[in-house]
């Protein structure tokens, strides 16, 4: 099964000058909104100060509600 991975979080244009360095960017597809997502669920997962789970753990776990965020945008999209 193939994991919808959403469109690109912070996609760059071919030839668009980047803020900082003010070199011009070659253009690239960006990070996946699903790595986005994934993220910040691990972030919040990570700031709560009962959370036990083991690295693995976590980072499942923030997959799995990066992929149900992804599903539920879809859905909303589709309305």
């Amino acid at each position: 099964m193939k994991i919808d991975t959403g469109d690109t979080a912070y996609p760059t244009v071919p030839g668009q000058r980047d803020q900082l360095t003010g070199n011009y960017e070659l253009g690239n597809s960006g990070m996946t909104l699903l790595d986005y997502f994934a993220g910040q669920a691990l972030a919040g997962l990570l700031a709560d100060p009962n959370n036990c789970s083991n690295s693995a753990k976590n980072a499942e776990i923030a997959y799995d509600q990066a992929i149900e965020m992804i599903k539920v945008k879809r859905r909303l999209e589709s309305l």
